[in-house]
């Protein structure tokens, strides 16, 4: 099954940087710009212009996703051929719909590279409440570091070849927090952080809105539905599929402070979305007893104790438009500053 799924998810990127000849026996520290993506904000999501066999089309880029991804709509649009997807050996469902069919792509084109042979998963039009013509995957990006930078709108990709913690091209190095970074074999990204002074483990990347479970806020808050400072929302308004959590109820909260590396970020939007009473017996994370970081005593288990999504909060990196981000692969470590910085 797995050997199923990474064939389709890993199509080759072929990107390559041209390497210049250091002096012998000194490493190369130079960071090395593989490619620049022009990136906006869409509903809480981020989109970004890509070109597939010469017509261009608006992509979301999902971090918390393996697979790319396009709309039936656009794969009529541009006449691509597609074969049955029975060979994934998992099912895989865009809202209530069955992927069958992958669709290929001859060249596609963004950043200022060029890249041949990429395969998309065929999914309902109406998946896609940004209007976009399908999205990229995070496999796309998952051998290379990459940065982000909202407020300037760019996502640029590296080569993770370099010299350990020389990365920090846009300010002073000393200006950045250095938060631990765990790729799971998915390649979902996950970091620890302190939300209102609790120890927390988030998932970075997700689509739409940050959100965190009512089993985990009560686990940590003591927070219930029916708990002051709860205001009803509805999904569609925060960037969200109106089916979304099979009808349950989405709630705004007066977070304070989401913390990490010694930065933080005042008042954090993070969504709750309601769950059964149930619910709350289940902590609604994956405890991974081989990142046990300091100070986040409950990752002690090497079973999945997973109840919806692998982590305390899904965080949305348009949550932290604030923020420029630096992902460094190869040191596990993600790079922060403020994005003003300079």
């Amino acid at each position: 099954m797995r050997t199923a799924i990474i064939a389709v998810m890993f199509v080759g990127i072929g990107l390559t940087a041209a390497h210049a000849q250091s002096p012998p026996g000194a490493p190369d520290c130079r960071l090395k710009q593989l490619a620049s993506l022009d990136v906006a904000v869409t509903r809480n999501t981020l989109t970004t212009p890509v070109n597939l066999n010469g017509v261009t089309k608006t992509l979301e880029l999902r971090l918390d996703n393996a697979f790319n991804a396009l709309t039936e709509e656009s794969v009529k649009e541009l006449n691509l051929p597609t074969k049955g997807a029975s060979n994934l050996g998992v099912e895989i469902r865009y809202g209530r719909t069955l992927v069958t069919r992958i669709a290929q792509v001859d060249k596609l084109q963004f950043g200022g590279t060029s890249s041949l042979n990429w395969q998309f998963l065929v999914a309902p039009s109406s998946y896609y409440i940004t209007g976009a013509a399908g999205h990229f995957g995070n496999a796309a990006f998952s051998k290379l570091d990459f940065d982000l930078d909202i407020g300037q709108g760019k996502l640029k990709l590296f080569d993770p070849d370099h010299c350990p913690g020389q990365v920090i091209y846009w300010t002073l190095p000393s200006a950045a927090a250095k938060i631990p970074l765990v790729i799971d074999e998915l390649n979902s990204l996950y970091s620890p952080m302190t939300l209102d002074g609790q120890p927390v483990l988030v998932k970075l990347g997700q689509s739409g809105p940050s959100l965190m479970g009512m089993n985990i806020a009560h686990t940590l808050f003591g927070i219930r539905s029916d708990s002051p400072g709860l205001t009803e929302v509805r999904p569609e308004d925060i960037g969200m599929r109106p089916d979304f959590a099979n009808g349950y109820k989405v709630y705004s909260y007066p977070f304070q402070t989401l913390s990490a590396g010694g930065l933080s970020v005042l008042h954090p939007k993070i969504y709750i979305y309601d769950q059964p009473v149930e619910a709350l017996k289940c902590r609604g994370r994956e405890e991974m007893a081989q990142y046990n970081w300091e100070n986040h005593p409950t990752l002690q288990t090497l079973g999945l104790a997973r109840c919806f999504g692998g982590a305390d909060v899904l965080l949305s990196l348009t949550t932290m438009d604030k923020l420029h981000w630096y992902f460094s692969r190869k040191e596990k470590m993600i790079y922060v500053t403020a994005a003003d910085a300079k």
